[in-house]
């Protein structure tokens, strides 16, 4: 399990309770940051410290009252981490639950989770950080309990075509590096094939190729 955990939340219950969850994961190093530049300082000096975070768990909406304040948003906070630490995984806990917004977390800066805040959300979270932590993509919103579909991406579309023609994934990540497709890791792609399996019900790529040709999708 991840052994430091950094917590971004501004609302002081909100905060307390995602500090208790994570607190019956036996995490041993536990901070929280109030605002997006407190929490980029900390990972910043944990990093340099060569003690760095395994995880940030952030919201994206935050009430900045300090002055002076550069990063404003928690999408900028993700923005910036991933730009200065591309292997620091990240948990999203927002109110959120519009699809295309969420998957345009996953597609613009590879994160991990993303977890719609309603009743149920913290026991979820709990869910999410035992997956992201075996390198998992965790997603739940309140669509998801009604039995909303899960939103094929353009990208995901072009990654299934690209394997049912034998490309590879590390050969698809290659190409689309050099065709400038975001995001593009070996990591990322693994991790949304297996994201897209699950949504399609395909139990390996060879079925999920079969389910996407029925459906003409490729």
């Amino acid at each position: 399990m991840f052994e430091k955990i950094l917590i971004a939340e501004d609302f002081s219950n909100d905060n307390y309770a995602v500090k208790k969850i994570v607190e019956e994961l036996n995490i041993s190093h536990i901070d929280q940051a109030y605002y997006c530049d407190d929490a980029i300082s900390k990972i910043r000096n944990s990093f340099s410290n060569n003690l760095p975070y395994g995880l940030l768990i952030t919201d994206l909406s935050f009430k900045n009252n300090q002055e002076h304040i550069a990063i404003v948003s928690g999408e900028e906070l993700i923005k910036v981490v991933k730009e200065e630490f591309p292997d620091l995984k990240i948990i999203v806990c927002s109110t959120e639950d519009r699809q295309h917004i969420i998957n345009s977390f996953f597609e613009k800066y590879n994160i991990d989770a993303f977890i719609t805040k309603d009743k149920d959300y913290i026991k979820e979270l709990k869910k999410a950080i035992e997956g992201v932590y075996e390198n998992k993509i965790y997603i739940y919103t309140n669509k998801s309990q009604k039995g909303g579909l899960f939103e094929f991406t353009n990208n995901d579309l072009e990654l299934v075509r690209l394997l049912s023609v034998g490309m590879n994934v590390p050969e698809i990540s290659v190409k689309f590096k050099t065709e400038k497709v975001y995001p593009n890791s070996e990591s990322y792609l693994n991790k949304r094939l297996v994201k897209i399996r699950q949504h399609a019900g395909a139990t390996t790529t060879l079925h999920l190729l079969t389910l996407f040709s029925d459906w003409h999708l490729i």
